[in-house]
């Protein structure tokens, strides 16, 4: 056997032992009133998550009571038998602790991730939502235009429009044909009284798993759920059998003519659920189809330029499940010859079977994610919670890998045959309009739809999310007690700065890597230059073509990407701790020595040229860069260029514009690599010595951020027809820098305001809660090395723009003229720095914050001063800075969508 074949079945033996691991020491028990327990102790960071689910989602929903099972997941958060809502949101934020809650085809769950020795007022609190949630008609009337926004925001979108008509279109029976979100005329018209008697029928404790995963005992845990739990009364089992979607027999076809400029299509088939037998093959199928640059689709669509990105996906759910490829033409371009080309993949797999290399390739994949997601507490509590809700089981997550393993390629060849058949299939086409030809449908409500890494390249796809209602879920923790750090800071000759943070916890490394070379110091004329280089490092170097750099990365399961910021580009990669070698020499190999071939910067530049094409149409895009537009000068490093000058520049740029940036500004004088998992620093000196030592570069000049004074208050209107929300920017130029000393004092105050988004800031609670006019409402400061604006962000429906940004002026000026209080202070204090412990716990998290402390010259002991920082900040200091930082009469409003028409 040729030792590199040996190593490979090596390194795939620990992968699968690993990944087992996941759920080795899994404790369950299940109480007397049928609330089933699951308890893993992972010691390496004093956090858990705690994961309440609910076997009830969309698919125990019927025609007039569509969207019920997201609204009640709403309306918990209303309160509760001995909790106001405030005394709810009051809970997390005092606790630092970071929650969420999500609604899906099969399930519903509410998730915290907090401090360990905190758990149990957040047990009592979901004890108290189980059984005693408020439900009142006056907390729904208002919930109700909240939920509306959630909607209007979701119809903006072409690719979620279409998934939603796929859907409709390819089930007829089963409840699986309707939007999570539900339908807006059914969710208008449902009543309190139809919340409370879903609520007492599926919020059950013989409906529910309690998850708790971190640094726990399993028997403290096992008490304090009988505490509060056990005496939570058993309910009637609740109806589980929906009717079974007959077979299809016949291709079926939609298309969406709606406002937008480039064309794409999904094709959807029929698969089965995730409980049976074949899920394993289609699992791979999935991979191999449409996951990385040497997918076939990418291979033999992409690559041949039939379309600027193609993909697949597979949803597999408790009931059957759905498996889609699709692809986006550029624009001008015809979409049926890219129907044709995915089809033409899809009949290949059929009678081509995978490749050996393929089939370790997919499984290797698969399989390493298992052991990423043992770095988060959170993730893995997710994974318990969703197999014993979907599967039945919990355990089947331990199963998977060995099913995986014992999968043949003429196994992947016989479910392509079997399921993705004609007659199995329903083809959706999304044809642009322009000029708001066809009318928004009021009653579209469409789940969303977004982006996955990793797909043969990037486009609108069937989501493999559910709806989350709250904040973006934390990062939980991975494997045993918080030791000691050990993180030590290295400078090499040349300039390159590399730090390490050893955690051996668990056999993953996360490195990341930053150059002074993001958008700022785009060539004139020449907008995403900064962009195109990031895209273009991995498609071949002096030594390799793209390909060849994506068998040795895909191959084991190693990810790498880059992107650019505002004054840098950042590289982001993981992989398991026995390959960070191949990580490093890959890392310095596209930074150093990329040569963007000709064909490759071609066809870089037809996809970007269409993902701009696709964002154009997007009223959240267009009011964020004409906000950037208003308040900031030409020539100024954080102005957005405009549609129209990044398609210019990106048309004009040409291979040798590109080299000659990569040559003033990719040099070791600026470049921060930060190394955090189970290496030493010894080990990585020697591969960073080896790999980077010998390169060579001058410094860079460094762009300047000239202060900009808030200007004349000024509203600037972008019409954009055939959209349901208009997305609203709002703001000036600000003054505050990452280095300025009121720097903390001013976060806080922000976060008070507007900061801490929808649920907890005084915006949220105005414009949200009190007035229902948005479903999501934050601010923030763009403070960097210079200083970019101050701005608040919200999606209203055009009709309330006005009133919206009326309340949005009287807030702010009420914080500038009134200030915070006490207990806003201590309560904001609390939650920034509980949060940010909860947050670095990660890998990859911890060596972003590294990075962002080299970057900004804050110490390399920045993580472990972070609460003391915002501990000495007083209240006087926070309301000085809202007198200093906040202008409500100079307020730039950027509106666009169907605002005025």
């Amino acid at each position: 056997m040729p030792i590199a074949r040996m190593l490979s079945r090596i390194a795939l033996v620990l992968c699968l032992f690993a990944a087992a691991a996941l759920v080795a020491q899994v404790r369950q028990r299940v109480l007397p009133n049928g609330l089933t327990v699951l308890v893993k102790e992972v010691h390496a960071a004093p956090v858990a998550t705690v994961d309440v689910w609910y076997k009830v989602g969309s698919r125990n929903e019927r025609p007039g009571i569509t969207g019920i099972s997201h609204l009640l997941e709403h309306m918990t958060y209303k309160g509760a038998k001995g909790y106001s809502r405030d005394a709810m949101r009051e809970i997390v934020k005092r606790n630092g602790a970071l929650d969420n809650g999500a609604t899906y085809y099969d399930y519903t769950h509410y998730h915290t991730t907090i401090a360990s020795d905190r758990l149990e007022p957040i047990l009592k609190m979901e004890a108290a939502r189980m059984s005693s949630a408020t439900l009142a008609q006056a907390d729904l009337d208002a919930e109700w235009t909240v939920v509306r926004s959630e909607l209007e925001g979701r119809e903006n979108d072409p690719g979620t429009q279409l998934f939603q008509e796929l859907m409709a279109a390819a089930f007829k029976a089963h409840p699986y044909q309707w939007p999570v979100i539900g339908w807006r005329a059914d969710v208008e018209h449902t009543t309190a009284a139809d919340l409370q008697a879903y609520y007492r029928t599926y919020y059950a404790p013989n409906n529910a798993t309690l998850v708790v995963v971190g640094d726990v005992t399993a028997e403290e845990i096992f008490a304090q759920a009988q505490k509060h739990f056990g005496r939570l009364r058993t309910a009637s089992a609740p109806p589980q059998w929906v009717t079974p979607e007959p077979p299809q027999r016949g291709e079926r076809r939609v298309t969406v003519r709606r406002q937008g400029n480039v064309p794409f299509t999904n094709i959807l088939w029929h698969v089965p659920a995730l409980t049976h037998e074949d899920a394993p093959a289609v699992m791979l199928l999935d991979q191999i189809l449409g996951t990385g640059r040497l997918s076939r689709l990418y291979q033999h669509v992409v690559e041949k330029r039939v379309a600027v990105s193609a993909w697949s996906s597979s949803l597999l759910l408790r009931d059957s499940g759905i498996f889609m490829v699709g692809g986006m033409a550029g624009p001008g371009q015809e979409i049926h010859p890219i129907e044709r080309a995915v089809l033409a993949e899809v009949e290949r797999i059929k009678t081509e079977p995978p490749t050996a290399a393929e089939m370790a390739r997919a499984r290797r994949q698969l399989e390493a994610s298992f052991i990423f997601d043992r770095d988060s507490v959170t993730e893995q509590a997710r994974q318990l919670g969703y197999y014993q809700t979907v599967a039945g089981d919990w355990a089947f997550l331990d199963r998977l890998p060995d099913r995986l393993r014992q999968v043949t390629p003429e196994d992947v060849a016989r479910v392509a045959q079997t399921y993705l058949t004609p007659d199995n299939r329903t083809v959706g086409i999304f044809e642009p309009v322009t000029g708001g030809a066809t009318p928004a449908n009021p009653a579209a409500a469409p789940v969303p739809a977004g982006y996955r890494d990793g797909d043969a390249a990037r486009g609108p796809h069937a989501p493999a999310r559910s709806l989350e209602t709250r904040r973006p879920e934390a990062a939980g923790a991975g494997g045993g007690r918080a030791a000691p750090v050990t993180r030590e800071r290295i400078r090499l000759p040349n300039g390159l700065v590399l730090i390490v943070q050893e955690n051996h916890a668990n056999p993953t490394v996360a490195v990341a890597m930053s150059l002074r070379a993001g958008k700022a110091y785009d060539p004139p004329g020449r907008a995403g230059t900064a962009t195109m280089i990031a895209d273009l490092l991995d498609a071949g170097t002096t030594t390799r073509t793209a390909n060849q750099i994506a068998e040795e990365l895909e191959g084991h399961a190693i990810t790498l990407s880059a992107g650019a910021g505002w004054e840098t580009t950042g590289l982001h990669g993981k992989a398991l701790s026995s390959d960070i070698e191949l990580l490093t020499r890959n890392l310095a190999d596209i930074v150093r020595h990329p040569v963007f071939p000709e064909e490759e910067l071609a066809k870089m530049r037809a996809q970007n040229l269409a993902g701009l094409a696709y964002t154009r149409d997007q009223t959240s895009q267009n009011a964020y860069r004409a906000f950037y537009r208003a308040v900031l000068p030409e020539g100024h490093p954080y102005r957005v260029a405009s549609f129209d000058e990044e398609e210019a520049g990106l048309k004009a740029m040409t291979r040798d514009d590109l080299l000659a940036f990569h040559r003033a500004r990719y040099t070791p004088r600026t470049a921060i690599v930060v190394v955090v998992g189970d290496v030493t620093a010894a080990e990585m000196r020697a591969l960073i010595e080896k790999y980077f030592g010998d390169w060579q570069g001058e410094t860079p000049t460094l762009v300047s951020f000239p202060p900009v004074p808030a200007g004349a208050e000024k509203r600037v209107v972008t019409p954009i027809p055939d959209k349901a929300q208009a997305n609203i920017y709002a703001g000036y130029a600000g003054d505050l820098r990452r280095a300025d000393p009121d720097y903390y004092a001013a976060q806080i105050m922000n976060m008070i305001l507007g900061g801490g988004g929808a649920l907890n800031s005084r915006l949220g609670k105005v414009i949200r809660d009190e007035h229902g006019l948005a479903y999501g409402v934050s601010s923030g400061f763009h403070a960097s090395t210079g200083a970019g604006p101050w701005y608040t962000a919200m999606g209203v429906n055009p009709a309330n723009a006005d009133r919206a940004l009326d309340l949005l002026q009287a807030e702010i000026a009420r914080m500038r003229d009134g200030g915070a209080t006490q207990r806003e202070v201590d309560d904001t204090i609390a939650y920034l720095t509980g949060a940010h412990a909860i947050a670095l716990v990660t890998n990859a998290a911890i060596a972003g914050e590294l990075l962002d402390a080299e970057y900004f010259a804050l110490g390399l002991d920045y993580p472990e001063r972070f609460t003391a920082l915002y501990r000495a900040v007083t209240r006087e200091q926070v309301n000085a800075a809202a007198k200093k930082y906040l202008h409500p009469e100079k307020l730039v409003i950027s509106i666009a969508g169907s605002y005025g028409q």
